[in-house]
């Protein structure tokens, strides 16, 4: 589990006045500005950020409660995404970032790279850059998944896919032992399961990775401040370790602070 970046602001994109007319003008607008566009299977909802993000000035800027919706590109059942920003320089290249409901296959993440490239004009710029991340994710500390036009569509997932998630899921669950509590580490490329329990009078934990690819390690229990730590055996002051937090999920700290989080499995 690798320490997360500070998340990243937004940034703003420059707009050009369409010659086709206002309500072409005040379309281009809502999508482009970086703000925060939710996408359902049937419609598309954009709320149009504060009149001081709009470069145009002479174009009608909707206020916070009207949306705007039209017709959306086809979703998988049960998908839905949220376009968290977006920034452009010039014509050479827009990135995206966008939170999906949940997991994908990765046909179904080609699919939704392409109607997102067409709904964001891509052919006007020579690279399109789209991030993933999946509920609960940290924006700026790691992507689920990848799909980049530069310029042929490049796909990739970086966390475990629909059938790593669902065999970790199998193999935590048929876990035999004194458990203390196991979880889903999403970081990208070293995610994985974490299961620690208790073997006779000795702490362990479990950690399972993307590759099927598994090590067991030895932990020591600690009572600090009132609240229980699990560091690996030998360990000094300066070392990580572990805190199950109230909503059972499991915490890494080290002596400068909080690292990453990974969330309970029930």
């Amino acid at each position: 589990m690798a320490r997360r970046p500070a998340p990243r602001s937004g940034t703003q994109r420059k707009v050009q006045r369409s010659p086709s007319g206002i309500i072409a003008i005040a379309f281009i607008v809502l999508l482009v500005v970086c703000g925060r566009t939710w996408i359902s299977r049937d419609s598309i909802q954009v709320e149009s950020p504060p009149q001081t993000a709009v470069l145009l000035p002479t174009a009608p800027v909707p206020s916070k409660s009207d949306t705007l919706q039209v017709d959306a590109f086809s979703l998988p059942e049960n998908l839905d995404i949220e376009v968290i920003s977006c920034s452009e320089t010039s014509h050479t290249k827009v990135s995206l970032e966008v939170r999906l409901s949940r997991r994908v296959t990765k046909q179904e993440l080609t699919d939704l790279a392409h109607g997102l490239w067409k709904q964001n004009e891509g052919n006007q710029h020579e690279r399109t850059f789209i991030l993933y991340y999946l509920p609960g994710m940290e924006v700026g500390a790691g992507a689920w998944a990848t799909t980049h036009f530069n310029p042929d569509l490049e796909v990739k997932i970086q966390g475990s896919s629909i059938e790593q998630d669902r065999q970790f899921r199998k193999t935590a669950a048929s876990f035999e032992g004194d458990v203390v509590g196991k979880w889903m580490d999403e970081t990208p490329f070293a995610g994985g399961t974490l299961v620690i329990f208790q073997e006779g009078e000795t702490v362990k934990l479990e950690r399972t990775y993307l590759d099927g690819s598994s090590d067991i390690r030895e932990l020591v229990e600690r009572k600090v401040d009132g609240e229980t730590r699990y560091s690996k055996a030998g360990a000094n002051a300066f070392s990580e370790y572990y805190v199950i937090d109230g909503g059972g999920n499991l915490r890494l700290f080290d002596s400068e602070g909080f690292i990453c989080e990974a969330k309970r499995i029930d």
